[in-house]
């Protein structure tokens, strides 16, 4: 399904149905409206709206809807306003994914640092020959590893602080609905994992294949040292 068509269909489902909506356990609903000027992820009780998750956000943050589902940030500069991409809606987890997306904005350094050692090392090193094991290559893909890892790790951080200041402000049950601290954990590492996964799949190119992400990092120290 191409994304248009995605997203005719979403914003179709949204005016017959009315906006996704996670209730919590003291009347309080998280709503995701896409149909608007700017969509939105707002707490509400009855019907009145207490906090837009928008103000976790640097001012002057632009939302869309992302119709093929993955969810974004992407830093502003001299023209153009931050802007969070609000992807597929799952459940609460969506007020975690929106949350992660806010902590990038909120720390541009770091999350330059990764996107500049995605771009190097792509740039460098995208199409060459796998054989290619040189100590300049294996070095950027082990920055570009660390610096993206270093990046989410710390959105993530900025995440679960701000869910547990909510529940302690609001008495929503976020945690309770992704299963506990464990539960919740298991959630933001999974993630991590992704990206872990993309540096163990190149250094499967690189025919340097490695069984377990402790390996993996072990392989990108020692090639390097």
């Amino acid at each position: 399904m191409s994304d248009r068509i995605a997203e005719a269909v979403e914003r179709g489902r949204e005016k017959l149905l009315g906006p996704r909506v996670v209730n919590f356990n003291n009347g309080m609903q998280l709503v995701i409206k896409i149909n608007v000027p700017q969509p939105s992820i707002t707490l509400q009780k009855d019907s009145k709206m207490l906090l837009d998750l928008r103000t976790f956000a640097p001012e002057g943050t632009h939302i869309r809807y992302n119709p093929g589902g993955k969810w974004g940030a992407m830093l502003g500069n001299e023209t153009q306003s931050p802007s969070i991409l609000i992807g597929k809606f799952k459940g609460v987890d969506s007020a975690l994914d929106f949350l992660h997306e806010c902590g990038h904005l909120h720390n541009e350094t770091l999350t330059d640092l990764a996107l500049t050692a995605e771009r190097r090392y792509s740039e460098q090193y995208f199409g060459k020959v796998p054989s290619d094991h040189s100590k300049e290559r294996i070095q950027a893909l082990k920055q570009r590893h660390e610096a993206v890892m270093y990046s989410e790790r710390n959105a993530w951080a900025f995440s679960l602080r701000t869910v547990r200041n909510l529940e302690r402000e609001f008495g929503v049950n976020i945690l309770e609905q992704m299963h506990g601290n464990d539960g919740l954990l298991s959630y933001i590492n999974n993630y991590l994992r992704e990206y872990e996964s993309q540096t163990m799949t190149e250094l499967e190119y690189l025919d340097l294949p490695v069984v377990t992400f402790d390996q993996m990092r072990d392989m990108l120290s020692t090639l390097v040292s």
